[in-house]
């Protein structure tokens, strides 16, 4: 369920930038002609969101392996 819930986010973030910067034209749909631009606030976000996704699952891998190693070093100790 997550990516579901990430991905519309993600995706709403993208429309509200494009619309933010985007033009109308004839027939009322909107037009960004500023190429890259028309996304760069939501790449932004996207990179945020990558680093801190990244930045957590080390966090919690690190997490795992310190209480791994105090549970082997507290079963070594009874053990000799």
């Amino acid at each position: 369920m997550a990516p579901v819930v990430s991905g519309n986010i993600f995706n709403l973030i993208y429309g509200k930038n494009l619309d933010a910067r985007s033009t109308p034209v004839d027939g009322g749909e909107k037009q960004c002609l500023d190429g890259r631009s028309c996304y760069s606030n939501a790449y932004i976000v996207t990179l945020v969101a990558s680093t801190l996704g990244v930045a957590w699952s080390v966090w919690c891998i690190r997490q795992e392996w310190k209480e791994k190693k105090a549970e082997r070093e507290h079963n070594n100790d009874h053990e000799g």
